[in-house]
């Protein structure tokens, strides 16, 4: 074809052309094929859909490992971007996905900012969940204890006690607060900031647990008193398992024999008593053999263990604190009463009494250690003995004087645990267990007058559904005759068997609730500060109270955390940051 080499007449030979039967074919070909292709709009629609949809499934392997990170309290950022944690752990996973190498190159959303912003986000989403249950189950207690950290910061830490409709007990983190002060106001003013932002009424609280500090349990200005000042039904709990600690201390001043002994693990002391006679001819050999600063250390160990009075005070040790041991796990645990606190106590007390004497122990040392042999006997001065010239009393033989010591040792501790242990408000809580265990033996109901003091707004129908209660107990024991209810528990499992029974008992359900609400210790707390030791170490020193926090929240509620759907969170974070 040679076309048109000149204009003349060029419209008419086109309009003859176009009526060519092979220029009308072409035509619908061309037509057809152009139909069969969207338009350069719909084009480039599709391929920012195609872009988005990747930053949302590479965005979101990311809060996916930022939750394993939250959850092992490990650092997230290293010195820069290469160095993190959170980038060496995506490297692995972009092995089985090699869109994700394309998105560590680019480095989008690999900033300090943007990781923040997603594990606050994490950390909302754990609290906002939190306190919803704590909403719906209405009474709660305040669980709150003082540290410092690295950089010398006196942070509080704050939980809630509350219980669930199943009466299972809660001890929940809520968070860390950076105090100025350590006075009883600054801390009073900070706990009613976080009710108020928690959107938790002050009047619900029925219990608060704190240590012994005065800013904390003064019976004036503490803070507890000036909780029950707003709210007289917040008893407040002198952390039991802190009361036990006091009465080993208090007991082992008192006697020498179980001072030097009281940093000593219960393991190390049975190691030391099961291989006694070892132990001391390895320190004979070391002594003889070594001439240097090791052989005088070995055979100063030597004449401490060949004494009897060493023997005995490990013998000593080991009995008491085996048994003050087992008695603080209990008390530590979440799921503790105060009725199950005060059965461990009595038990413990009960145990070591009943215990025989430790005079046979001078039989047991007979070939580890030398002759037992009386103290030196030391006259008193005449004007402390009233300036008379009497016979003091002296002991006839060195078992009569270690029997003794041993009597005096288990007296001491009893007295202690039921002086640290009877606390006034306890008496409250005591007066709702002896209510529950009453009516479920069908006794005679009598209402303390500091429980209907106290309780006053919380029961309308209180006494009709407590003489109902017993038929509970019958249902759920299924013909098996229940001779006498001894434990709260007992009750509460009827409650869940017979479920209907809380509906048709709603005072008496609201009434085990509250027992249950009323907190043991703050051993929780306690370990929220393990938890701070190893989220803000030295080498995450200068991390924000926010980050500190948002990891706290992460590490302390690890099921809650492993329940958090991350493509809400994703969707959350990308409507916070489009721009209009």
């Amino acid at each position: 074809v040679e076309g048109y080499k000149t204009g003349k007449n060029s419209v008419e030979s086109f309009r003859q052309h176009e009526k060519n039967k092979s220029h009308r074919e072409t035509t619908t070909q061309f037509q057809t094929q152009i139909s069969k292709q969207p338009s350069i709009a719909t084009q480039l629609d599709s391929q920012l859909r195609a872009q988005q949809n990747y930053r949302c499934e590479m965005l979101l392997k990311q809060p996916t490992s930022l939750r394993y990170l939250m959850s092992q309290g490990v650092a997230v950022e290293g010195h820069d971007a290469h160095n993190g944690y959170l980038f060496q752990l995506l490297q692995p996973r972009a092995e089985d996905c090699p869109d994700l190498c394309q998105w560590l190159n680019d480095k989008n959303y690999m900033s300090h900012d943007i990781n923040n912003e997603l594990i606050q986000l994490i950390s909302l989403d754990i609290l906002q969940r939190l306190l919803e249950k704590i909403h719906e189950a209405g009474f709660y207690s305040i669980l709150a204890d003082e540290t410092c950290d690295t950089v010398n910061k006196k942070q509080l830490v704050v939980l809630f006690h509350w219980v669930d409709e199943e009466y299972t007990i809660h001890e929940d983190f809520i968070g860390l607060v950076d105090l100025p002060q350590t006075d009883s106001a600054t801390i009073y003013s900070v706990l009613n900031d976080i009710l108020i932002r928690c959107n938790i009424p002050p009047g619900l609280c029925r219990g608060q647990a704190y240590d012994s500090a005065s800013n904390m349990s003064g019976h004036i200005r503490g803070v507890a008193a000036r909780f029950k000042q707003q709210n007289p039904a917040a008893i407040h709990i002198h952390c039991l398992a802190h009361c036990t600690n006091l009465c080993l201390q208090d007991v082992s001043k008192k006697n020498p024999k179980l001072e030097n002994s009281l940093s000593y693990m219960i393991d190390a002391l049975k190691a030391i008593l099961d291989n006694y006679s070892v132990l001391c001819a390895a320190m004979t050999e070391t002594n003889n053999d070594s001439h240097d600063e090791y052989g005088r250390r070995a055979g100063g160990i030597l004449a401490m263990l060949d004494k009897l009075d060493t023997f005995y005070g490990l013998c000593l040790s080991y009995l008491v604190f085996s048994a003050t041991e087992q008695l603080s796990r209990t008390l530590q645990a979440v799921n503790t009463s105060l009725h199950n606190a005060r059965n461990a106590v009595q038990l413990t007390s009960g145990n070591l009494q009943n215990r025989p004497a430790k005079h046979s122990t001078t039989e047991d040392a007979r070939d580890l250690t030398a002759a037992p042999v009386l103290p030196r006997h030391h006259r008193p001065p005449i004007r402390i003995d009233e300036g008379e010239k009497k016979k003091n009393h002296t002991f006839q033989s060195p078992e009569s004087f270690y029997r003794k010591q041993y009597y005096k040792l288990l007296d001491l501790l009893d007295n202690e645990l039921a002086w640290r242990f009877e606390q006034k408000d306890t008496i409250v809580a005591s007066d709702i267990e002896q209510l529950l265990l009453t009516s479920a033996n069908e006794e005679t109901i009598k209402f303390p007058t500091t429980t209907l003091e106290t309780y006053s707004n919380d029961f309308d129908r209180l006494h009709t559904q407590l003489l109902m209660m017993p038929e509970t107990l019958k249902e759920s024991a299924k013909g098996n005759k229940i001779k006498k209810v001894t434990s709260i528990r007992t009750i509460s499992d009827a409650m869940n068997v017979v479920l209907v029974s809380k509906r048709l008992l709603p005072e008496v359900h609201k009434l085990l609730r509250l027992h249950y609400t009323v907190p043991v210790t703050t051993a929780t707390a306690e370990r929220c500060f393990s938890s701070l030791r190893r989220i803000k170490n030295y080498l995450q020193s200068k991390m924000t109270q926010k980050r500190l926090n948002d990891l706290m929240c992460g590490y302390c509620h690890k099921e809650a955390l492993s329940e958090t759907d991350m493509t809400s969170t994703t969707s959350e974070f990308a409507q916070r940051n489009t721009e209009f």
